[in-house]
C-alpha cells in the first residue's frame, strides 16, 4: 500500500521518533530483545503470509516483553486483551497463557490480522483493527475519507495516532533488525515437550532452570501439560544452538529414512533426451524428459528456436521460464511444450554454478514448482550441496539439508556432533 504523509503528520511522527531514541539505555535493551526474538517473529509471519513490516507492531505493543501487562489488561508480546485473544483461539487457563508465548501469540496475531484484512482488503486498516476493532476502524475510514480496499492513503493530522506510532517504530528500528545476533543467546524451539517438566528439560539441554523459566513465562506449573499444543523455548548459547540444530537434522532424516546420498549420481541421467522419428520443418524433434523440445545450436536465438518449434515466441518464453533478454547458449535444452509440475526423481544435490532455472530445465520442471517444493519465495543463489526436492513439497519440519559428498552415512554437514555444552552463567534478563 502506498502512503502519502503530509508535513503535519511527519511532525507528529518525528515527535515519537525523538521519544523512542531519547534514552540510549532503553534503546539498547529493546535492541537486545529484537536480536533475540525477531528471527522467530519474522519466520512465523512469513509462514503465515503476513507482510513482514507488521513485525514492528510487536515492538510498538509490548516492547517484546513476554509478561508485559498494560493498564487495560492487555497481556504479552502482542498485548492481546482477553476478548481478542479468545477470538483467535488463544489458550488462557490456570496452566497456560499463550499470550506470553512468542510463537503461539505471533501466530494468533497473524490469524487476527488476516481475518480483518479479508474484510477491509487493506493491511493498514487491519493493523488499526488490532487496536480499535472493526467498528473503530470504520469510523477512522469515514473521518479520513478512505475506502475499504484502498491501495493508497494520505496520512495527515486526522489520521489515528496508532498509525503515527507504527511508522515511527519502523523508522527507528528498521536498520537494527537483522544486523546483529543477540550477544549471548539464541532461542531453540523444542516441540517434543508435552508431559515433561522444566527440570527435565534443564538437564536435557544443560541450561539453567532459571533461564528456562525466564523465557517461558506462559507456563504456570513446572510441567508442560500433555494437551499443550505449543513448543517450549530453550535459551542457548550460539554454540549450543548450532549443536542442537545439527542433531535435529540428523534425527529427522533418520525418522523419514531419507538417504540423500543415493541421488548424487542421479543427476547425470538428466536431461533424459530421446530422438523422435518425425522431422518438423528444419530440425529434428527430440523428447526432453518426456516433453517435446529442442537443443540450441550455434547462432540460434529465441526467435529462431521458436520458429523451428513452430510456436509463438511468447509461448516459447513462457514454456522455458525465461524473458525476452535471455541469452541462448549452444547445447542448452529448451522446451516446446509446458514443463511438468514435478520431476521424475525425488531429489537433486546442487552443484557449483547451478541455478534454479538450470535445474528446472535439467529435469523439465516448472521453475515456480521447483521453488514452491523447496519453500523458496524468491530466487536466491543456491549453495553448493543443497538438497532440492523435485517431486513433493519439503515438509516444514524437515530441515534444509546439504551434502558435501556422497557417502554411506548420508552426512549433511562436516560438523561432528558432541555433547551439548552447558551455559555456565545465566545472562541477566532485562525487562
Amino acid at each position: 500500500m502506498q502512503l502519502y504523509i503530509t508535513p503535519e503528520a511527519k511532525e507528529e511522527i518525528q515527535k515519537k521518533v525523538t521519544s523512542l531514541t531519547r534514552s540510549p539505555k532503553h534503546y539498547r535493551e529493546i535492541f537486545d530483545r529484537i536480536n533475540l526474538y525477531m528471527p522467530l517473529i519474522e519466520k512465523i509471519l512469513k509462514e503465515e503470509g503476513v507482510p513482514e513490516d507488521l513485525k514492528y507492531l510487536a515492538i510498538q505493543e509490548g516492547y517484546l516483553i513476554a509478561d508485559e501487562i498494560s493498564e487495560s489488561n492487555a497481556v504479552g508480546f502482542w498485548q492481546f486483551k482477553r476478548e481478542s485473544a479468545l477470538e483467535v483461539g488463544v489458550r488462557m487457563d490456570r496452566y497456560i497463557d499463550e499470550r506470553m508465548h512468542l510463537v503461539a501469540s505471533t501466530r494468533a496475531f497473524a490469524r487476527f490480522i488476516k481475518k480483518h484484512h479479508n474484510y477491509f482488503k487493506n493491511w493498514l486498516y487491519a493493523l488499526l483493527a488490532f487496536h480499535l476493532g472493526r467498528g473503530g476502524v470504520k469510523k477512522v475510514i469515514e473521518v479520513n475519507n478512505w475506502h475499504i480496499g484502498d491501495t493508497k492513503a494520505t496520512i495527515n493530522r486526522q489520521a489515528h495516532w496508532y498509525i503515527y506510532h507504527f511508522i515511527a517504530h519502523k523508522l527507528v528500528f528498521k536498520d537494527a533488525i537483522g544486523k546483529e545476533l543477540h550477544p549471548q543467546l539464541h532461542l531453540y524451539e523444542y516441540h517434543d515437550c508435552q508431559g515433561k517438566s522444566i527440570h527435565e528439560l534443564s538437564q536435557q539441554f544443560n541450561v539453567p532452570l532459571s533461564m528456562i523459566k525466564a523465557y517461558n513465562k506462559w507456563l504456570k506449573p513446572t510441567k508442560i501439560p500433555e494437551d499443550a499444543t505449543c513448543s517450549i523455548l530453550i535459551p542457548m548459547s550460539h554454540y549450543q544452538y548450532a549443536q542442537a540444530d545439527h542433531l535435529r537434522v540428523h534425527t529427522i532424516l533418520n525418522k523419514y529414512k531419507i538417504n540423500y546420498s543415493t541421488y548424487w549420481d542421479s543427476a547425470q541421467k538428466f536431461p533424459n533426451i530421446k530422438l523422435l522419428k518425425n522431422q518438423i520443418k528444419d530440425f529434428k524433434p527430440i523428447e526432453i524428459n518426456g516433453i517435446l523440445g529442442i537443443v540450441a545450436e550455434a547462432n540460434d536465438n529465441l526467435v529462431s528456436l521458436a520458429r523451428k518449434g513452430n510456436i509463438p515466441l511468447k509461448q516459447f518464453i513462457d514454456f522455458n521460464d525465461i524473458d525476452k533478454n535471455h541469452r541462448v547458449e549452444p547445447g542448452q535444452v529448451y522446451y516446446l511444450k509446458p514443463k511438468h509440475n514435478k520431476a521424475a526423481i525425488h531429489y537433486h544435490i546442487a552443484r557449483s554454478q547451478e541455478t534454479w532455472w538450470s535445474i528446472s530445465q535439467k529435469y523439465g520442471i516448472k521453475q515456480t514448482s521447483l521453488l514452491c517444493k523447496n519453500r523458496v519465495q524468491k530466487i536466491i543463489p543456491i549453495k553448493t550441496g543443497r538438497v532440492l526436492w523435485l517431486r513433493f513439497i519439503r515438509p516444514a519440519n524437515v530441515p534444509i539439508a546439504y551434502l558435501d559428498k556422497p557417502d554411506s552415512n548420508n552426512r549433511v554437514s562436516k560438523t561432528e556432533l558432541s555433547p551439548i555444552q552447558p551455559i555456565t552463567e545465566a545472562p541477566s534478563i532485562k525487562k
